[in-house]
C-alpha cells in the first residue's frame, strides 16, 4: 500500500470505523472486518498517523479520537532504543486531542468487538518500537458528542 492508496481508503470510512497506524509487530487479527495493509515505503508510525489526521481534517464527515497503548509510557530506551524520542513525537502529534489510553490487551479486545460490525483499517508501518501504534476511532465530524447527548436526553424526556 502507498500513502495515496491510504488517502482513498480513508475517504470511504465513516462514523464507528477505526484506523490503526501500527508498529511493525502489530498482530493481524482474524475477524472479517479488519482490513490489514503494509506500507510499501519505510514510513514510520508518527508520519503515517500525521497523514491520517491531515486527510481526516479535510474530509469533514469524520473526526479522530486517538487511542494509544498505556504501555508506551513505560517502554525505556534501554529496552527499545528510540522509545523516548518516538513517545515525544506521539505526544506532540496528539497534544490537541483528548486521548483514550488503554492497555494493549484491551485495545485488541476492543478491535475484535468493533470488527464484528464495522471495518477497521490497519496500516502496518516500519516502526520497530513496541506499543507505538496509534489508533483512531472515527466519530461523526459534523455532529458533536455534546449534541448527541442533548439529542438522547430530549428523546428520553419528551415534552
Amino acid at each position: 500500500m502507498h500513502l495515496a492508496d491510504l488517502r482513498e481508503k480513508l475517504k470511504r470510512l465513516g462514523h464507528r470505523n477505526w484506523v490503526v497506524v501500527a508498529d511493525a509487530a502489530f498482530p493481524v487479527q482474524v475477524p472479517r472486518g479488519i482490513d490489514v495493509h503494509t506500507l510499501e515505503q519505510a514510513t514510520g508510525v508518527v508520519e503515517v498517523a500525521s497523514e491520517v489526521m491531515k486527510v481526516v481534517r479535510t474530509l469533514g464527515h469524520v473526526r479522530v479520537v486517538p487511542v494509544i497503548a498505556k504501555e508506551i509510557n513505560f517502554v525505556t530506551d534501554a529496552d527499545a532504543p528510540g522509545a523516548a524520542s518516538i513517545r515525544s513525537k506521539i505526544d506532540e502529534l496528539l497534544k490537541h486531542h483528548e486521548q483514550e489510553v488503554l492497555n494493549h490487551a484491551e485495545i485488541l479486545t476492543r478491535l475484535a468487538e468493533v470488527s464484528e460490525q464495522y471495518t477497521i483499517l490497519v496500516v502496518k508501518t516500519a516502526t520497530k518500537i513496541p506499543y507505538t501504534s496509534i489508533l483512531f476511532r472515527l466519530e461523526c465530524g459534523y455532529w458533536s458528542d455534546a449534541a448527541e447527548q442533548r439529542l438522547r436526553h430530549a428523546m428520553e424526556n419528551p415534552r
